[in-house]
């Protein structure tokens, strides 16, 4: 008789952060990353508290469009539930020139859902000539 063993698959996300705690003081924990030999070194972390609302969004829209904010507002949030209906299905978009959209994980929680999303953009050079993802 064999004997079958099952293994989980494999990762090919980043490990995990490893907690430090120091004997001088064990309230205090110190995260820390090794670096993974696969990562990429031109990728830089971005931290920013910026982020853009609706209405600032709506100011954008009608302006690079000459339209007013109460015409525009409508489209975009039909827009938006579009594009959160898609991730609701576990779904990527492809949506020039914004880019790639791929959802990498997601977790149900009782109060909605956490996503986490990859978004791949080409160079403005790359945009213009490749128009196979129109």
């Amino acid at each position: 008789m064999k004997s079958t063993t099952k293994t989980a698959p494999r990762s090919t996300a980043a490990p995990e952060a490893k907690t430090k705690t120091t004997a001088e003081n064990a309230n205090t924990s110190v995260v820390t990353t090794a670096p993974t030999p696969a990562a990429d070194e031109n990728l830089q972390a971005v931290v920013t508290n910026r982020q853009m609302r609706h209405k600032e969004l709506a100011e954008r829209v009608a302006e690079r469009t000459g339209k007013n904010k109460a015409q525009v507002k409508p489209i975009i949030e039909a827009t938006l539930a579009v594009i959160g209906d898609v991730l609701a299905e576990n779904r990527g978009l492809i949506l020039p020139p914004l880019g790639r959209i791929k959802l990498q994980r997601a977790k149900e929680l009782a109060d909605g859902r956490v996503m986490v999303l990859k978004l791949r953009q080409k160079t403005a050079a790359a945009t213009v000539t490749d128009e196979s993802d129109i």
